[in-house]
């Protein structure tokens, strides 16, 4: 899974959210995807026993032929209002066709990355 964050120009400006963030799966034969939406279950949220589901459908996706393998990667755009209650979460379970991945450790990383791009998981 790669995190990144969309914004217009070609740097990233101080203090402002960023526009969009953009999550990258990348699933291995034989555990290719078999859909293209995927679905984040926020766990827990800190302060609070709700927990929040978002849904993107993949905005991009390619097909990576290897030797032993393929790669499959898909892209999924998430709104910057989702990003904050996702974030506020102690842990993220995301869902793409039956493959899932569970976050705990890796939140605080993202946490940071977020929080560089305009305040977002502090």
């Amino acid at each position: 899974m790669t995190v990144a964050y969309k914004y217009a120009g070609t740097t990233a400006p101080a203090g402002r959210a960023a526009d969009w963030m953009l999550v990258e799966l990348r699933t291995q034969e034989p555990q290719a995807a078999n859909t293209n939406r995927l679905m984040i279950t926020s766990v827990g949220r800190e302060g609070a026993g709700d927990t929040v589901r978002v849904e993107a459908v993949a905005s991009a996706s390619r097909l990576e032929a290897h030797a032993f393998t393929n790669d499959l990667r898909m892209t999924f755009v998430v709104r910057p209002d989702d990003v904050a209650k996702l974030l506020a979460a102690r842990r993220l379970v995301l869902e793409v066709g039956g493959v899932v991945v569970r976050l705990k450790e890796q939140m605080e990383a993202w946490r940071e990355v977020a929080w560089r791009m305009g305040g977002w998981g502090r």
